[in-house]
């Protein structure tokens, strides 16, 4: 019954003129549309209907953290979580000594990487969240990596590319940005990810990729691949920084 209600819903806006002239500006690319009278969560079901009625990702930039939470719940009814993204701000004082929590580079790296590889997704963000630093596309897309079975790997080249991600060693893998190694074993927790994965290798052959329980160690589910991704929004060394090094020298050149 709710659902009808929904989908009722969603049919009579779709057919409205003023609906279809922001469909039709949107997709005509036009710099500014100006919508009156969206209170509450019309915001939700005019962006459910927009994002229906043209194939593109779309960015929604509030003014609050708070009014961006409430607006991605209403979304993830509406159109199902894997199609919302939610781009948190750091929450972290200016000039802070301190790195944003792990959960929150998580959602922001998810986002970036979903943009990256062109998911339609709707994608929420307090305007705050949008000052903040972070990785060029091409940054990201150097620092990503998908592993999958049958792929030859080098363990210790594998160890030490993690380590530049910014990844901790561990003995065991509970946390996401871990990575623990035993012998022809390397467990990765990477963002983006629920649960971490165990890569066995056969010689220097990816045999099986586990997904496993980090309170249990124990598997719970077999994948084909995986795809690992930075721990951190910024990254040390030439390897990602050195096109913004050159930017720079250019810059103080001219």
């Amino acid at each position: 019954m709710e659902l009808d209600l929904l989908s009722s819903l969603r049919r009579v806006l779709r057919d409205t003129e003023s609906f279809r002239a922001v469909v039709d500006a949107v997709n005509s690319r036009t710099d500014a549309i100006t919508l009156h009278g969206l209170a509450g969560s019309l915001n939700a079901f005019v962006l459910d209907a927009l994002r229906n009625g043209c194939d593109r990702q779309i960015l929604v930039v509030t003014a609050t953290t708070n009014t961006a939470e409430h607006l991605r719940d209403d979304l993830e009814t509406l159109l199902g979580e894997q199609s919302v993204r939610y781009f948190p701000d750091w929450e972290l004082i200016p000039f802070e000594e301190k790195s944003p929590h792990v959960e929150v580079t998580a959602l922001r790296l998810e986002v970036m990487q979903s943009l990256l590889i062109g998911e339609p997704v709707v994608v929420v963000a307090p305007v705050t969240a949008l000052l903040r630093p972070t990785l060029e596309p091409e940054a990201l897309a150097a620092a990503s990596r998908i592993i999958s079975v049958g792929d030859v790997l080098d363990l210790d080249e594998l160890a030490k590319w993690l380590r530049s991600l910014s990844f901790e060693a561990s003995n065991q893998v509970v946390e996401m940005g871990q990575y623990a190694r035993r012998g022809g074993i390397i467990d990765i927790f990477t963002f983006g990810a629920e649960q971490p994965f165990r890569i066995e290798m056969f010689d220097d052959e990816v045999e099986s990729i586990r997904s496993f329980d980090p309170a249990t160690q124990r598997s719970v589910e077999s994948v084909t691949e995986i795809e690992v991704l930075p721990r951190r929004e910024v990254l040390a060394g030439d390897s990602w920084w050195g096109a913004a090094k050159d930017r720079i020298t250019k810059a103080e050149v001219e």
